[in-house]
């Protein structure tokens, strides 16, 4: 992506990052820390997390997850945890 400035030159344009914001979650009475996302299409837990916690999963037909870092690589998630998640802010 460029940007033009008042000259008409053609710059880079450049991301500034700012500071993450994490909550914290209980999913079946488990703590966790979860990032808030703003711009995330969906809601992901990591399959370790899945694992160590068992919760039950279910499948879905498949869906391609584009991650948001430019090179990472891409996903395809057909599975979904079914569980209610609280927190408090």
């Amino acid at each position: 992506m460029s940007i033009v400035n008042d000259e008409s030159e053609v710059e880079p344009f450049t991301y500034h990052s700012v500071p993450s914001i994490h909550i914290s979650i209980e999913v079946k009475g488990i703590s966790l820390e979860a990032l808030v996302d703003s711009g995330s299409k969906g809601d992901f837990i990591s399959k370790p997390i899945i694992e160590a916690r068992k919760l039950s999963m279910v499948p879905i037909k498949p869906v391609h997850v584009e991650p948001a870092i430019e090179g990472s690589d891409r996903a395809m998630v057909d599975q979904k945890v079914c569980s209610q998640v609280h927190f408090t802010m």
